[in-house]
């Protein structure tokens, strides 16, 4: 027996969602829809809790619009670090001159750029894979980054 129902909405990483809560017993259900174009899609079965965690809704989202999951890599050799990343995802965001670019992806250095990206995009450290080079990484032998992706103070 449905007890309350409540509705609500809010934007996940650029995505318009709605939520529908209602209880059963003791437990809140809650049925979330993601925007698509002129039409609300269903993300599936309810989650049995009142706020369903951001991983979740992502993964939920990527799978109901047929959405591929970038993957993204940190590179490593002895002496530092750098997160692999497709060029087209940091259209809009400026970094320092310590990352580097290929012309496909950049390699956003670990100690500033790479945790500035992560944030935005609610990434975790542990869910990247770590690739480590034994010797110089051939990170270092490459250009930097195009100039309209760089901070004027770095």
């Amino acid at each position: 027996m449905t007890e309350s129902q409540s509705l609500t909405s809010t934007s996940v990483d650029d995505h318009n969602l709605s939520f529908k809560r209602r209880r059963y017993g003791n437990t809140i259900y809650t049925w979330v829809y993601v925007e698509s174009g002129e039409q609300w899609l269903s993300l599936g079965d309810p989650w049995p809790c009142a706020t369903p965690a951001k991983a979740e809704l992502l993964a939920a989202i990527r799978a109901t619009l047929g959405v591929k999951p970038m993957t993204y890599k940190m590179i490593e050799d002895p002496g530092h670090a750098w997160l692999r990343v497709p060029l087209a995802e940091i259209v809009g965001m400026t970094f320092s001159k310590y990352s580097y670019a290929d012309g496909e992806y950049v390699y956003l250095e670990e100690d500033c750029d790479a945790p500035k990206f992560m944030d935005a995009k609610s990434l975790q450290w542990q869910d990247i894979p770590t690739e480590y080079i034994e010797n110089d990484c051939f990170v270092r032998r490459l250009g930097g980054l195009p100039s309209e992706f760089i901070t004027e103070e770095s």
